[in-house]
């Protein structure tokens, strides 16, 4: 006789989905692990390599305008007759030298640089680092690159430039930061120039400790990261000073000066920088005011990133439950066509294509639950 066929409210059918529910979450899991410490790599290798094409392009156009224009005319390898000389020099008179009130009287302000975009590239040979660094230090700015808090001076400026990075994910660019040495050379390549950077300490805080990326009166480089590896309980902070003696020693903040007659007329979009002792005239309120707001929101962000922990994204929730839920439908979906047909490769075969897109999803916001530099 035939068998009778299960309800699904016997025990055992009950027992048996329970089951094969757990053996799939338990493979989505590892998967998810797997794409974590594997799959986001190869995404931040791509994206490192666009972020070097843009960043030669930007060393490029900075080079292009930064060349002088010829201001004199080449005669003609020819002689020429003396009254010739005399008719071109009447008409045509030599270019002089700009005077004082043809120079700007401010220099333009420092373009912030676009979140997202390169500004910097970091070489530590201890650890063997070398990763081209971008604006922000948002979920998504980490996934390409190692990110420069936005509030803090870039690389080569005066005071304390803030560079936070993964540890474990999105290729772990600062997954060995913890075996910096006192001394070892931290270099960092800007439109500015090259500065080198030595490594004084480390030590580990508690994610409150935002100080860390506070304001310094020295030239410093502070890396921060998740502490241990796999958590954000902690946070690492290395710390390192600029060495004056290789590369170029600090360049100041950027400010607002007055060109002497014996300066070139800075470059549009191009920043005039000072050292200490220079004299700098005073910024109109307005443009205090529009600084000192802009200074404000940039440090909020900056302290709440390096304060992030597990499940900070409120709003990937949501992402995750729905592409979760496409999941599921997807894999039951093409297990029932496999029972209708009586042939398990053909749901298999229709299901591959929208499983591993909706797979590919799934993990993408489920990513945005955790840390964003673990």
């Amino acid at each position: 006789p035939a068998t009778p066929r299960r309800r699904w409210w016997d025990w055992r059918t009950l027992v048996g989905g329970t089951g094969r529910a757990m053996i799939g979450a338990g493979l989505l899991l590892f998967g998810f692990v797997g794409y974590q410490l594997w799959g986001t790599g190869i995404q931040q290798a791509r994206s490192q390599d666009r972020l070097g094409d843009r960043f030669s392009a930007l060393l490029d156009a900075v080079s292009t305008t930064a060349a002088p224009t010829p201001t004199t005319t080449v005669g003609p390898s020819t002689a020429t007759s003396t009254a010739t000389a005399t008719a071109t020099a009447t008409t045509t008179p030599a270019p002089t030298a700009a005077s004082p009130s043809t120079l700007p009287t401010t220099a333009a302000p420092r373009v912030a640089p676009k979140v997202g975009e390169p500004i910097a590239r970091i070489l530590i040979p201890s650890i063997g680092v070398d990763q081209w660094v971008v604006s922000g230090v948002g979920t998504e700015e980490l996934k390409k690159a190692p990110g420069h808090y936005p509030d803090t001076p870039l690389p080569g400026e005066l005071g304390n430039a803030a560079i936070a990075g993964h540890r474990s994910t999105f290729g772990a660019p600062f997954e060995r930061v913890d075996e910096l040495d006192p001394g070892d050379q931290i270099e960092v390549i800007t439109t500015d120039g090259r500065f080198v950077y030595r490594v004084t300490g480390s030590r580990v805080v508690e994610p409150t400790e935002v100080s860390v990326i506070g304001p310094t009166t020295d030239a410093v480089l502070t890396l921060t990261s998740c502490w241990p590896k796999f958590s954000a309980d902690k946070r690492i902070v290395v710390r390192a000073e600029l060495d004056p003696g290789a590369g170029r020693a600090a360049i100041g903040p950027a400010s607002t000066v007055a060109p002497t007659p014996s300066a070139s007329p800075p470059v549009a979009g191009s920043t005039v920088t000072t050292l200490p002792g220079e004299v700098t005239p005073a910024t109109t309120a307005a443009t205090t005011a529009a600084t000192a707001a802009a200074a404000a929101a940039d440090d909020t962000a900056s302290t709440d990133a390096f304060r992030l922990g597990w499940w900070s994204d409120e709003g990937a929730w949501g992402d995750v439950v729905l592409w979760g839920a496409l999941l599921a439908g997807v894999a039951l979906a093409a297990w029932r066509l496999s029972r209708r047909t009586r042939r398990n490769w053909v749901g298999a075969l229709a299901g591959i294509v929208p499983f591993v897109v909706a797979l590919y999803f799934f993990y993408e916001n489920a990513a945005r639950l955790l840390p964003p530099n673990i």
